[in-house]
């Protein structure tokens, strides 16, 4: 949306999910956008051209709960209920680490701490942080 005072216009749409979207985030420099849905698909979207640009991330076996961009904006890190998270590599779409198992219960949440560190809470009460070799 476009703020204009106190009128919101709608400044585009991004269409591709086929269910719900359960999360969002937008790299540091704006150029990018990652979503998740119900169906465990993780999309980057070019901001510039309102297109996909990164597609077929579907290695969650449940919702997609959380994201979060690595400082360099090359990597993406999702978290789900499935347990799992994954650092996706924008650069290189087939390229991805798996921590298996991160949280019994779920992940609700990942954040980049800064370019090898990543912090994840879960709701097994705990926050956990990983070192990433990437």
């Amino acid at each position: 949306y476009t703020l204009d005072g106190d009128v919101a216009t709608e400044a585009g749409t991004l269409a591709h999910h086929r269910t719900g979207v359960t999360a969002v985030a937008f790299s540091h420099d704006g150029a990018f956008l990652a979503s998740g849905d119900n169906t465990k698909e993780v999309v980057v979207w070019d901001m510039a051209t309102k297109e996909v640009k990164v597609q077929g991330w579907v290695y969650h076996t449940s919702r997609v709960t959380s994201l979060s961009w690595s400082p360099d904006n090359i990597h993406v890190a999702s978290g789900s209920i499935d347990t799992n998270v994954y650092v996706w590599n924008v650069s290189s779409p087939s390229t991805r680490i798996v921590v298996k198992g991160a949280h019994i219960g779920g992940v609700g949440a990942v954040a980049f701490l800064d370019a090898n560190t990543l912090v994840t809470a879960g709701a097994d009460c705990c926050i956990r942080t990983w070192d990433l070799k990437v």
